[in-house]
Protein backbone atom coordinates (compact mmCIF):
# COMPACT_ATOMS: atom_id res chain seq x y z
CA UNK A 1 0.00 0.00 0.00
CA UNK A 2 1.37 3.46 -0.78
CA UNK A 3 0.55 6.38 1.86
CA UNK A 4 1.19 10.02 1.24
CA UNK A 5 0.71 12.62 3.57
CA UNK A 6 0.48 16.30 4.71
CA UNK A 7 -0.87 17.12 8.21
CA UNK A 8 -4.31 15.24 8.58
CA UNK A 9 -4.59 15.00 4.41
CA UNK A 10 -3.50 11.27 3.14
CA UNK A 11 -3.78 9.71 -0.01
CA UNK A 12 -3.90 5.72 -0.54
CA UNK A 13 -3.71 3.75 -3.56
CA UNK A 14 -4.70 0.65 -2.75
CA UNK A 15 -7.40 -2.13 -2.99
CA UNK A 16 -9.95 -3.02 -0.23
CA UNK A 17 -12.74 -5.26 -0.57
CA UNK A 18 -16.14 -4.10 -1.53
CA UNK A 19 -18.62 -5.03 1.05
CA UNK A 20 -21.76 -6.49 -1.09
CA UNK A 21 -25.21 -4.36 0.77
CA UNK A 22 -27.95 -5.54 -1.58
CA UNK A 23 -31.89 -4.52 -0.11
CA UNK A 24 -34.74 -5.18 -1.11
CA UNK A 25 -36.74 -1.67 -1.69
CA UNK A 26 -40.01 -2.14 0.33
CA UNK A 27 -42.69 0.12 -0.78
CA UNK A 28 -43.15 2.41 2.29
CA UNK A 29 -44.93 6.06 2.54
CA UNK A 30 -43.29 7.17 5.52
CA UNK A 31 -41.12 10.43 4.82
CA UNK A 32 -37.45 8.87 5.15
CA UNK A 33 -38.59 6.22 2.36
CA UNK A 34 -40.52 9.04 0.00
CA UNK A 35 -37.51 10.96 0.29
CA UNK A 36 -34.83 7.86 -0.44
CA UNK A 37 -36.94 6.80 -3.51
CA UNK A 38 -36.09 10.43 -4.58
CA UNK A 39 -32.78 9.90 -4.22
CA UNK A 40 -33.41 6.41 -5.71
CA UNK A 41 -34.86 8.40 -8.71
CA UNK A 42 -31.99 10.99 -9.20
CA UNK A 43 -29.42 8.26 -9.49
CA UNK A 44 -31.84 6.77 -12.39
CA UNK A 45 -31.53 10.04 -14.10
CA UNK A 46 -27.73 10.56 -13.70
CA UNK A 47 -27.56 7.36 -15.13
CA UNK A 48 -26.82 5.40 -11.88
CA UNK A 49 -28.86 2.35 -11.96
CA UNK A 50 -28.76 -0.77 -10.17
CA UNK A 51 -27.32 -2.85 -12.99
CA UNK A 52 -24.34 -0.27 -12.86
CA UNK A 53 -24.31 -0.25 -8.72
CA UNK A 54 -23.57 -4.52 -9.17
CA UNK A 55 -20.98 -3.74 -11.49
CA UNK A 56 -18.97 -1.81 -9.08
CA UNK A 57 -19.00 -3.89 -6.10
CA UNK A 58 -15.67 -5.39 -6.82
CA UNK A 59 -11.97 -3.88 -5.69
CA UNK A 60 -12.07 -0.49 -6.10
CA UNK A 61 -8.99 1.04 -8.66
CA UNK A 62 -8.22 3.24 -6.14
CA UNK A 63 -8.97 4.46 -2.85
CA UNK A 64 -7.71 7.75 -1.00
CA UNK A 65 -9.66 9.54 2.33
CA UNK A 66 -9.48 13.35 2.62
CA UNK A 67 -9.35 14.38 6.17
CA UNK A 68 -9.88 18.38 5.82
CA UNK A 69 -12.79 17.53 3.65
CA UNK A 70 -14.35 14.48 5.64
CA UNK A 71 -15.05 11.75 3.05
CA UNK A 72 -13.04 8.59 1.41
CA UNK A 73 -13.55 8.05 -2.26
CA UNK A 74 -13.42 4.53 -3.88
CA UNK A 75 -12.84 4.54 -7.52
CA UNK A 76 -14.44 1.50 -9.55
CA UNK A 77 -13.46 1.50 -13.34
CA UNK A 78 -17.18 1.09 -15.26
CA UNK A 79 -16.92 -1.90 -17.70
CA UNK A 80 -16.62 -1.57 -21.28
CA UNK A 81 -15.12 2.25 -20.78
CA UNK A 82 -11.48 2.61 -21.18
CA UNK A 83 -11.81 6.17 -19.30
CA UNK A 84 -15.32 6.16 -17.34
CA UNK A 85 -14.86 5.84 -13.31
CA UNK A 86 -18.03 5.18 -10.50
CA UNK A 87 -16.58 7.00 -7.58
CA UNK A 88 -18.50 6.21 -4.25
CA UNK A 89 -17.76 9.13 -1.90
CA UNK A 90 -18.15 8.33 1.81
CA UNK A 91 -18.59 11.37 3.95
CA UNK A 92 -17.34 11.58 7.47
CA UNK A 93 -20.86 12.20 9.33
CA UNK A 94 -22.42 9.18 7.41
CA UNK A 95 -23.84 10.46 4.20
CA UNK A 96 -22.86 8.57 0.99
CA UNK A 97 -22.63 9.64 -2.52
CA UNK A 98 -22.35 8.28 -5.86
CA UNK A 99 -21.01 9.77 -9.24
CA UNK A 100 -19.56 8.96 -12.49
CA UNK A 101 -16.49 10.13 -14.02
CA UNK A 102 -15.14 10.03 -17.30
CA UNK A 103 -11.12 11.06 -16.80
CA UNK A 104 -10.95 11.97 -20.48
CA UNK A 105 -14.13 14.50 -20.53
CA UNK A 106 -12.73 16.38 -17.30
CA UNK A 107 -11.48 19.65 -17.72
CA UNK A 108 -8.51 20.79 -15.21
CA UNK A 109 -9.27 24.69 -16.28
CA UNK A 110 -12.16 24.38 -14.58
CA UNK A 111 -13.17 21.19 -12.44
CA UNK A 112 -13.40 19.60 -8.41
CA UNK A 113 -10.42 18.10 -6.98
CA UNK A 114 -12.55 14.39 -6.86
CA UNK A 115 -12.51 14.85 -10.90
CA UNK A 116 -9.00 16.21 -10.98
CA UNK A 117 -7.93 13.29 -8.70
CA UNK A 118 -9.95 10.64 -10.96
CA UNK A 119 -8.30 12.04 -14.22
CA UNK A 120 -4.75 11.94 -12.96
CA UNK A 121 -4.89 8.65 -11.36
CA UNK A 122 -6.62 7.50 -15.08
CA UNK A 123 -3.30 9.11 -16.58
CA UNK A 124 -1.22 7.42 -14.15
CA UNK A 125 -2.67 3.77 -15.56
CA UNK A 126 -2.25 4.82 -18.83
CA UNK A 127 1.46 5.55 -18.39
CA UNK A 128 1.49 8.93 -19.13
CA UNK A 129 2.50 10.37 -15.93
CA UNK A 130 3.97 8.88 -13.00
CA UNK A 131 2.85 9.32 -9.10
CA UNK A 132 0.14 11.95 -8.81
CA UNK A 133 -0.47 11.80 -5.32
CA UNK A 134 2.56 14.46 -4.69
CA UNK A 135 0.90 16.72 -6.87
CA UNK A 136 -2.94 16.16 -5.98
CA UNK A 137 -1.90 16.87 -2.30
CA UNK A 138 0.04 20.17 -3.40
CA UNK A 139 -3.34 21.05 -5.14
CA UNK A 140 -5.34 20.21 -2.29
CA UNK A 141 -3.40 22.59 0.07
CA UNK A 142 -3.43 25.05 -2.76
CA UNK A 143 -7.57 24.44 -2.58
CA UNK A 144 -7.75 25.13 0.67
CA UNK A 145 -5.51 28.31 0.73
CA UNK A 146 -6.80 29.50 -2.31
CA UNK A 147 -10.91 29.08 -0.82
CA UNK A 148 -10.44 28.61 2.72
CA UNK A 149 -14.46 27.73 2.55
CA UNK A 150 -13.54 25.03 -0.33
CA UNK A 151 -15.14 21.93 -0.66
CA UNK A 152 -14.07 18.63 -2.39
CA UNK A 153 -17.19 19.89 -5.03
CA UNK A 154 -15.20 23.55 -5.37
CA UNK A 155 -14.68 24.03 -9.09
CA UNK A 156 -10.81 25.57 -9.57
CA UNK A 157 -9.24 26.18 -12.33
CA UNK A 158 -5.78 23.33 -11.72
CA UNK A 159 -4.52 23.79 -14.85
CA UNK A 160 -3.34 27.70 -14.29
CA UNK A 161 -2.41 26.29 -11.60
CA UNK A 162 0.46 23.44 -12.55
CA UNK A 163 1.22 26.67 -15.58
CA UNK A 164 2.49 28.85 -12.54
CA UNK A 165 4.50 25.99 -10.80
CA UNK A 166 6.16 25.54 -13.66
CA UNK A 167 7.22 28.92 -14.30
CA UNK A 168 8.22 29.13 -10.60
CA UNK A 169 10.32 26.13 -11.12
CA UNK A 170 11.87 27.99 -14.30
CA UNK A 171 12.66 31.68 -12.46
CA UNK A 172 13.37 29.75 -9.34
CA UNK A 173 15.62 26.41 -8.86
CA UNK A 174 15.26 25.39 -12.50
CA UNK A 175 15.30 21.88 -11.28
CA UNK A 176 15.01 19.33 -14.38
CA UNK A 177 13.05 16.87 -12.94
CA UNK A 178 10.31 19.15 -11.82
CA UNK A 179 10.34 21.08 -14.73
CA UNK A 180 10.30 18.00 -17.13
CA UNK A 181 7.04 16.29 -14.37
CA UNK A 182 5.23 19.69 -14.76
CA UNK A 183 5.85 20.03 -18.66
CA UNK A 184 4.24 16.27 -18.80
CA UNK A 185 1.64 16.79 -16.80
CA UNK A 186 0.39 19.88 -18.41
CA UNK A 187 0.41 17.51 -22.14
CA UNK A 188 -2.56 15.43 -20.15
CA UNK A 189 -4.58 17.96 -18.28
Amino acid sequence: MNVMGIGNYSVINSYHPQRANIEEKQISYSFADMVQNKLDDADKARGVDEAHRQSCTGKPVWHWHDGPFGYSAEVYKNEGSTSEYTVKLKYDNGKEEERIVDAEKVNASSCNMVDLSVRMYHLDAEGKIENPAPDLIVAHLYLQHRTPNANENTIVDYRSWFEQQLDLELNNDRNWKNISRLTNLLDYL
